[in-house]
């Protein structure tokens, strides 16, 4: 694994031969990691300053609750410091696997994009840097 990466209130440590960047606005920017292929997408987001102030907690379980409303199955998930739920489902011929996350007041909304026919290679790869998942102690 590569050198641990720090944002806001959280650090990860992307994969060897994977890249971490911050992408999108200045109002809404969020952590970018992709392998050297480029053919995937892992993306991390947090609340921007303009974003509605929420108790992290109860956004994590708002979100939980929007994907069983729509018959997607929710698993329980713990990611290095931050715990909530995961969710996995197809849409537009890609493969989505997104994990809505908290740590006391902060919350991390991650999610893996990729085509349907890489669907499940890079499993062991996301779940290691989700492992990594650290909130910054000054953060």
């Amino acid at each position: 694994m590569a050198d641990r990466f720090q944002y806001l209130y959280f650090s990860i440590v992307p994969a060897t031969g994977w890249t971490a960047a911050v992408r999108g606005t200045e109002i809404d920017p969020y952590v970018l990691i992709v392998p050297d292929a480029g053919d995937v997408q892992f993306r991390l987001t947090v609340p921007g300053a303009d974003s509605p102030q929420f108790d992290a907690r109860q956004w994590v379980e708002n979100v939980a609750e929007i994907h069983r409303m729509k018959r997607r199955k929710v698993f329980p998930a713990t990611c290095g410091d931050f715990s909530g739920y995961h969710v996995q489902f197809e849409t537009d011929n890609e493969w989505f696997s997104a994990w809505a996350l908290h740590h006391g007041e902060r919350y991390v909304d991650a999610a893996y994009h990729c085509p349907m026919e890489v669907r499940g290679r890079d499993n062991d790869v996301v779940r290691e840097m989700l492992a990594s998942l650290r909130v910054m102690p000054d953060g």
